[in-house]
């Protein structure tokens, strides 16, 4: 059974002053099979222009395991 997973990734400005943020910072998506196998997804730029979020929708999680009684 696969179902489908939503990220949201968020930077919140706190005790600083907006003077001293920088233009852009970068996120990344990554996903693990295991313990020793991690593959970047996708990498995305937040700033001031998208309210520094962002949001990855409908990712394949195969992880849920579903049982199907009959």
């Amino acid at each position: 059974c696969i179902r489908d997973r939503n990220i949201t990734v968020q930077k919140d400005w706190v005790g600083d002053k907006e003077e001293q943020r920088p233009e852009s910072i970068t996120v990344a998506l990554y996903r693990s099979t295991n313990d020793q196998d991690t593959q970047l997804i996708e990498k995305r730029e937040l700033n001031e222009n998208n309210a520094w979020k962002t949001q990855w929708t409908n990712l394949r999680d195969e992880s849920v395991v579903c049982l199907l009684y009959t």
